[in-house]
């Protein structure tokens, strides 16, 4: 084997809705080790941006996370797809957190031809799913001025002295 590309793909409901990400090509190897970590993020309509995606809470529970592996190719036909593993949701991976675990590479269409199992590679994932929520500033409000008061009262005010009481 030449070189060895994976592609994770998030969130996975239609190819317009999709972000690609890649590893590094592992060259000559034929038990490559990627080790590579990949952070997605989805976003709320009002904080849309071109590198993350535009979601409506109902749709949260849609997205998936997929992962397809690849021989780069340097001939002109292009890079040879070696298989996929299994899709994940978003769901699923947030009520578990970790997913570890080995697959069998499925193959793209086989056209209904059994698959031996000695014929497919296998792809072992390492999957850690967090979740962050962010708020709109506004919700943030009280604190932020919680926060400047005490820090002000802080810088206004003198040490204060502690009462002891001497006796033994």
């Amino acid at each position: 084997m030449d070189s060895v590309i994976p592609t994770l793909l998030y969130p996975y409901w239609g190819p317009s809705r999709s972000e690609a990400k890649k590893t590094k090509v592992k060259r000559k190897t034929n038990n490559p080790q990627f080790e590579e970590t990949f952070y997605f993020e989805v976003t709320r309509p009002l904080s849309h941006t071109k590198r993350q995606f535009d979601v409506e809470e109902e749709d949260v529970d849609k997205l998936a996370l997929r992962v397809d592996l690849w021989n780069a190719s340097n001939l002109k036909f292009g890079d040879e797809f070696l298989g996929g593993g299994p899709g994940f949701s978003l769901k699923t991976l947030g009520q578990a957190g970790v997913h570890d675990a080995w697959y069998f590479l499925q193959p793209r269409d086989n056209g209904g031809k059994p698959v031996k199992v000695d014929e497919l590679g296998s792809l072992r994932l390492n999957i850690v799913y967090t979740e962050d929520h962010v708020f709109p500033s506004d919700h943030y409000s009280p604190l932020r001025d919680l926060l400047l008061t005490s820090s002000a009262n802080v810088k206004g005010s003198s040490p204060k002295k502690l009462k002891t009481d001497s006796r033994g």
